[in-house]
């Protein structure tokens, strides 16, 4: 029997048996997505440009920023790791079907992410494609532990004591690392990127984000974003090997109590966050630890939320369209990602349309959604007649190490 969360036609008895596809996970990526693309777009797909912006926005631009802050900064990547997590482990059981082994078919597969990353980095100083690749080695190796372990792992990761042991040893010697402040390097990046984008030309995106990188794998260390998500792959490990998602539709009654509860929470523990602010470079520890504690907790509240906030959503019969496109743009999560960028370098970059100084943060949102429809639009007609999107395609054949049918079969697409 189909349950919103299988395929349709797909009746097997397990949802989550090696190699099957859940609309869920699907429909999940393409939410993700969407917050993802309203977030870069929020500051015109460059991180710290609104820093160079003085003059003053509509309300709608200051409710957006409201959102931005609240709902989508450091929520939708972290709700993308928890759902790669989860595919992760899935591809790794249906890769056993396949002759070969398994891990190296995993480590294929995270070296040709890490250069779609590095092809990525070099026109956008996006560098989560890098972090995705490097943090699948550890899973390769440690996915099979114990659930308490993993789950015990997965919590050190996500209270970021990596991060404190560093900052610990930052005490004793001062010149191990510099600080977050100075890793960021603002305001005179800042200043760069301005240039960048309001002037620059491809070789000078080029240069910017190739030299920038050194600052950006310091920003990820010690903010703790890097650890962050690796404490998610893991829970995604972990709800993928206990049938998490598959269960899920039997608790959606209380979802609508507990959707807004999470969204409270999420809200008080931002404002507290920024109430505390960012730790100064010479702060206590205690300041460090709490501000990790919290950032945690916000995660938790924001990645369940949303998590149980679509599953509500599948369970409305009337949004099963809205859910399946979703699922259509998820299919294709990492070309949609890709084209993402394509999109926010045409609309707000001088190599392309040049929007940065025309546009509001309010009008920013408007775009987004435009964008994400057209992204919808043609991942529904692609998949029409392939089976999967064109750099999926590209990265199974990788893992695989043989070539694979890009198109449908000619019957299967009327």
């Amino acid at each position: 029997m189909n349950t919103p969360f299988s395929i349709a036609g797909d009746n097997t008895s397990t949802p989550q048996s090696a190699g099957q596809r859940l609309l869920i996970l699907d429909a999940l990526r393409g939410y993700a997505l969407l917050g993802i693309l309203l977030c870069h777009f929020n500051h015109w797909h460059a991180a710290y440009l609104d820093l160079m912006v003085t003059r003053h926005f509509d309300r709608w631009s200051r409710a957006t920023e409201w959102l931005n802050t609240y709902f989508l900064v450091n929520k939708f990547y972290l709700l993308f790791s928890f759902i790669f997590g989860i595919s992760f482990y899935l591809q790794s059981q249906s890769f056993k079907k396949y002759v070969g082994s398994v891990n190296i078919k995993l480590v294929r597969r995270s070296l040709a992410l890490f250069l779609i990353g590095s092809l990525h980095y070099l026109c956008w100083m996006s560098d989560i494609l890098f972090v995705y690749s490097i943090l699948m080695l550890p899973l390769i190796f440690i996915r099979d532990w114990s659930n308490k372990r993993l789950l015990v792992i997965a919590s050190v990761f996500l209270i970021n004591i990596p991060t404190l042991l560093l900052l610990t040893l930052k005490l004793f010697k001062h010149h191990v690392v510099e600080t977050p402040a100075s890793a960021v390097g603002l305001p005179a990046s800042v200043r760069d990127l301005y240039s960048v984008v309001t002037t620059g030309g491809w070789t000078d995106i080029f240069r910017f984000n190739r030299g920038f990188i050194h600052a950006r794998v310091q920003f990820q260390l010690w903010n703790g974003s890097f650890f962050m998500v690796l404490g998610y792959f893991i829970l995604g490990v972990l709800a993928a090997r206990n049938n998490f998602l598959q269960y899920v539709s039997r608790y959606t009654v209380y979802f609508r109590w507990l959707v807004p509860l999470c969204i409270l929470l999420t809200i008080g523990l931002q404002h507290f966050m920024i109430v505390l602010g960012q730790p100064p470079r010479d702060s206590f520890l205690s300041h460090h630890a709490l501000s990790f504690v919290c950032a945690a907790m916000q995660s938790v509240t924001a990645v369940a939320g949303n998590l149980m906030l679509v599953s509500w959503l599948m369970q409305q019969t009337w949004l099963n369209l809205v859910i399946r496109k979703l699922a259509d743009v998820g299919k294709m999560a990492l070309t949609n990602y890709l084209m993402q960028t394509a999109f926010g370098l045409f609309l707000f970059y001088h190599v392309g349309l040049g929007w940065f100084s025309l546009t509001t943060p309010g009008q920013n949102f408007f775009i987004a959604l435009a964008v994400f429809l057209v992204q919808i639009a043609y991942s529904s007609l692609w998949l029409r007649y392939f089976n999967y999107g064109i750099i999926e395609w590209v990265l199974r054949m990788i893992t695989h190490w043989r070539y694979s049918p890009l198109r449908k079969p000619s019957s299967s697409t009327h």
